[in-house]
């Protein structure tokens, strides 16, 4: 679970009172900002690329929904 607050990171999830939001592609690929790179090889494993600064991230998935998540949380934790 990634919170949007670190001082409840690590902390379990109760569904019961906190609220959860399932972003949408379209909400993954806003949040990922540019440039960035998205495909899929014939195998169907899906990859997002994208820079910051000093290196490349790339989040891989069976989804491109999944392969966005991974990009997203690889870049946040490189910020």
């Amino acid at each position: 679970m990634w919170y949007g607050s670190k001082r409840k990171a690590g902390l379990p999830v109760e569904l019961e009172e906190e609220a959860v939001y399932t972003p949408t592609l379209s909400d993954l690929v806003t949040a990922c900002g540019t440039p960035l790179r998205v495909g899929c090889d014939e195998a169907g494993n899906w990859k997002a690329s994208a820079s910051v600064p000093d290196r490349q991230l790339v989040g891989e998935g069976e989804t491109a929904e999944e392969a966005l998540a991974r990009q997203w949380i690889l870049i946040r934790r490189a910020t």
